[in-house]
């Protein structure tokens, strides 16, 4: 008679559990298949570099954080170059939420400002002198304001950041842009098959 295993916390499989988040498609392509003589379909350390000239309909921001990025893979070894001419489209999308959130953070800082200039007319009205007009500016946090009723509401400003800002993150994270996904394509890079990436003193660049 077969006897039945027993339960246990490392074998049950609970309906609904959410694994890993998958990895970005660049990764998954650099990796091949799963078969015996894995195949890599997208050689991760070859096509030149993507320009260092910005599309002209970018603003402000994002032309200076594509510069800035376009810069770095011109000066890495030849064929080291990570985001390359056929990224330019995730590099478009990285360079409008980088400008996206440069904005949200300056109407921030507007906001702030604002609301200190407020604060020093209010203690002006009241005849403070100008250390305690001074002490009440430095009260504003700019991250919190007051309603119609005088209650402590979050600022809409810091809300509108924090989703750019998440936003932002995930275009990084398709470019290989955070500090874990570059660990995980050098990883990946080291060990496959179609050679080593490129080396200087002993660490992967």
């Amino acid at each position: 008679m077969a006897t039945r295993k027993k339960a246990t916390r490392s074998n049950v499989v609970k309906i609904g559990q959410r694994g890993p988040p998958p990895a970005p498609g660049a990764v998954r392509e650099a990796r091949g298949t799963q078969t015996r003589g894995r195949q890599h379909l997208l050689p991760l350390y070859s096509g030149d570099p993507i320009p260092v000239k910005p599309p002209a309909w970018l603003g402000r921001y994002g032309k200076q954080i594509w510069r800035y990025l376009a810069e770095i893979q011109q000066e890495l070894p030849p064929g080291s170059a990570w985001i390359r001419i056929a990224d330019r489209g995730a590099m478009e999308v990285a360079a409008v939420r980088y400008d996206a959130w440069r904005v949200s953070v300056d109407a921030l800082k507007e906001s702030k400002r604002v609301m200190q200039a407020r604060a020093r007319a209010a203690a002006i009205d009241k005849g403070l002198s100008k250390r305690e007009q001074a002490a009440a500016a430095r009260k504003v946090s700019g991250t919190m304001i007051q309603d119609d009723a005088g209650r402590l509401m979050e600022s809409p400003f810091v809300l509108a950041e924090l989703r750019q800002a998440k936003a932002l993150r995930g275009a990084l994270q398709d470019l290989g842009l955070t500090p874990a996904m570059r660990q995980r394509i050098l990883a990946i890079g080291a060990t496959a098959s179609y050679g080593e990436p490129p080396q200087e003193d002993g660490l992967l660049v």
